[in-house]
């Protein structure tokens, strides 16, 4: 085992996967977007918005982890309408098939949702959903996430893969808005959760945004203001006893929470 304390995506899953390079969410916090810029993969911000398949990552056969870990799917983008969710199919298909589990992690698309549920009913005990959901305001997600689906979209995907038995879960990282508003959100989509509801603040908010769009400067900068260290504690206090809630390492490190050595994440 290693001693290594996770963070990011390996709180959640020890194995991840990913078959495209762009997104068309185009997220303004995008991490991915910043990795490929810095490594050359793209040429421009505006870039990451064509969403390019690669065919090499389109597998039909995946060895299975003796570890016992979950697979995250996908990381540096998202499933979206068309090639990227042809390819999901495929691959996690793949991951199932070979005794995986598979952690699902989304901004979702409706059409999506009910496709992958529907196809990998057989295997609903290996995968765990995790639909990203940062605010209820669709004039905020679109500011931040501006291809991404609306709050009622996502909320449906939601409510429709817990009604058809599929263990689920929701992630509020980025916070995109208020202690208030996130407790609301909260409120707003935990029937509907079987298994948990992570929160996390916005990382590394001058390295990812571009700070030249004078809009997304203010926007970040609102956002910041509204997610101080006292923000998160009065957060964590007003939280902390719903067992349904999880912390992201961006707030454990702020409310004195120790981080948990790599071993049996997500289980």
């Amino acid at each position: 085992m290693s001693d290594k304390l996770p963070t990011g995506t390996k709180e959640w899953a020890s194995h991840n996967y990913n078959w495209g390079l762009g997104c068309s969410h185009n997220c303004a916090y995008c991490y991915a977007r910043g990795m490929a810029l810095q490594y050359g993969r793209i040429k421009s911000r505006e870039e990451w918005a064509t969403e390019c398949l690669l065919e090499e990552k389109v597998v039909d056969r995946y060895p299975h982890h003796r570890d016992g870990g979950r697979i995250m799917v996908p990381t540096t983008h998202d499933i979206t309408p068309g090639p990227y969710l042809f390819a999901a199919i495929r691959i996690i298909h793949a991951m199932l098939e070979a005794g995986n589990k598979v952690l699902i992690v989304t901004k979702p698309h409706l059409e999506c949702i009910t496709a992958l549920c529907s196809i990998f009913r057989e295997y609903r005990e290996q995968i765990l959903f995790r639909f990203t959901i940062g605010h209820r305001s669709d004039e905020v997600l679109k500011a931040w996430e501006p291809g991404a689906p609306s709050f009622r979209e996502r909320a449906s995907s939601l409510m429709y893969a817990f009604g058809v038995g599929y263990k689920t879960s929701v992630s509020i990282e980025p916070m995109l808005g208020t202690v208030a508003d996130t407790m609301l959100l909260v409120s707003l989509v935990r029937t509907h959760v079987n298994d948990s509801i992570w929160i996390g603040r916005m990382n590394q908010v001058k390295k990812r945004v571009d700070f030249s769009n004078e809009k997304l400067c203010a926007l970040a900068i609102a956002t910041l203001s509204l997610q101080t260290d006292v923000h998160i504690k009065n957060l964590y206090q007003a939280l902390k006893d719903d067992r349904k809630i999880k912390w992201k390492d961006s707030i454990k490190r702020v409310v004195g929470i120790a981080l948990p050595l790599r071993k049996g994440m997500d289980e």
